[in-house]
């Protein structure tokens, strides 16, 4: 799998559907979603498979949310991502959702 950046701790790359559970959990663990606007707890896994689809139709452009996992033993800690902002589709939005543990 090709890394989109690699830090000293972290790897930030593709999200691929064997990444989807460890995401479900995140997203359904109301502690990691308190600064989320419109909050939601309750996700499914067609439901975060979509949102993924809808955001990352077109990575090639540098845009799309990724998966943020730990080096030293691949723990996936939440996701992070660069894409058009959902009020005005000129500008562009930084988002991201980490584990509370992390």
């Amino acid at each position: 799998m090709q890394n989109i950046i690699e830090t000293n701790r972290l790897w930030i790359r593709k999200i691929t559907s064997e990444d989807i559970s460890c995401l479900l959990q995140i997203y359904n663990n109301p502690q990691n979603m308190v600064c989320i606007p419109n909050s939601n707890c309750k996700w499914t896994e067609s439901k975060l498979k979509e949102k993924y689809h809808k955001i990352n139709q077109d990575y090639s452009n540098g845009f799309g949310v990724f998966l943020v996992q730990l080096k030293d033993n691949d723990t996936v800690i939440g996701e992070a991502g660069l894409f058009n902002s959902f009020q005005n589709l000129k500008q562009l939005e930084l988002g991201y959702i980490v584990d509370h543990k992390f």
